[in-house]
């Protein structure tokens, strides 16, 4: 769920590794990282004007991991479980995205699971801000955030620090 920057600021050729080897530092676990890449495939398409349906489309070309391929890709086959696992609490994320009409229904739905509802709720969130925009996230849930004004100029520096100015990293 700490990932998701890495969406907004790494075009959609680069995610992908980048992804991996940034969940390595805290989770190697290679599940968990193709979990963290595929969620940051699609946010990084989607803030570039891909369609939901594209960027899961590309994110599955792209995934390695069988595990991670069959739930992730299939995700329609399956009911969402907000656990703990990488693997159950992306596709509860993606389930609930991809299934949701608008941004607060994707939300709603993914905490609305309970378990790891904030883990889940993060990801769901941060695939819906990707697709639907900040102005899609209702002002009443807003308004109340602390550090609201911080995390907007935050993201602002982010989205601007973006394209091809991205430094490279060395891993």
């Amino acid at each position: 769920m700490r990932g998701f920057p890495l969406g907004i600021f790494y075009s959609a050729d680069r995610v992908y590794e980048v992804s991996i080897a940034c969940s390595r530092l805290t989770h190697y676990d290679p599940v968990a990282a193709a979990c963290s890449a595929w969620l940051n495939q699609m946010a990084s398409e989607m803030c570039r004007g891909a369609s939901r349906r594209q960027a899961f489309l590309h994110a599955r070309t792209r995934c390695r991991d069988p595990e991670v391929l069959d739930r992730l890709g299939s995700y329609e086959r399956y009911s969402p479980d907000p656990s703990l696992d990488a693997v159950l609490c992306s596709h509860a994320a993606l389930s609930c995205f991809m299934n949701a009409k608008t941004f607060e229904s994707a939300v709603l739905a993914a905490i609305n699971l309970g378990g790891d509802a904030d883990t889940v709720g993060a990801c769901c969130g941060a695939l819906a801000g990707a697709y639907w925009g900040l102005s899609a996230i209702p002002e009443r849930w807003t308004r109340v955030l602390e550090g609201y004004d911080r995390v907007i100029r935050v993201a602002g520096q982010l989205r601007e620090a973006r394209a091809d100015r991205a430094p490279l990293l060395h891993y």
